[in-house]
């Protein structure tokens, strides 16, 4: 997983040359990271109920958080705060997790931006409806800060004439 990271980001044409210029990026999916002990819950007498102890002891195993808090991957960038339950491995058509696994998030979104005021996001959540998949989809909703941009001609470069605000989802 780590590799996988290292990897891409290292294959990227010009990566810290192109990070310079880039004002933010997403980078979200199966991350495949896991949670490496169980916290002895009784997953499925409760996967959406979980109380807020419950997901900050599962964080504390989590691999992402771990590799992150070691500065081994993913240092730059940012996760909103996970207030949901684990989204994988679920038999499929149903809300039971798989008995034989330990329960992870293994779907993540994380983002960077070149100024933190840049990009706030506003929620982050999963689905958790029974589905043809293992794992739950997980979303995030931002409020990011645009600019408009200033005819070729008036700038002086990166002179800012106004600003504005939009939401993604």
């Amino acid at each position: 997983m780590v590799w996988s990271f290292v990897n891409i980001s290292g294959s990227l044409w010009l990566y810290f040359i192109i990070l310079s210029v880039i004002q933010c990026v997403l980078w979200m999916g199966d991350l495949n990271f896991r949670i490496t002990k169980d916290s002895g819950i009784q997953w499925n007498s409760h996967p959406h109920g979980l109380s807020s102890s419950d997901i900050e002891n599962i964080i504390k195993s989590d691999e992402l958080a771990i590799i992150r808090k070691k500065e081994l991957a993913f240092t730059a960038f940012s996760e909103a705060p996970i207030k949901f339950a684990p989204t994988y491995k679920f038999e499929i058509g149903t809300n039971n997790y798989v008995a034989d696994r330990i329960p992870s998030y293994t779907d993540r979104i994380l983002f960077w931006t070149k100024q933190t005021s840049w990009l706030e996001c506003t929620s982050y959540n999963s689905i958790h409806k029974e589905s043809q998949s293992d794992h739950r989809p997980v979303y995030a909703t931002f409020q990011a800060r645009t600019i408009v941009e200033i005819p070729k001609q008036q700038r002086y470069p990166y002179f800012l004439k106004t600003e504005k605000t939009c939401s993604l989802s």
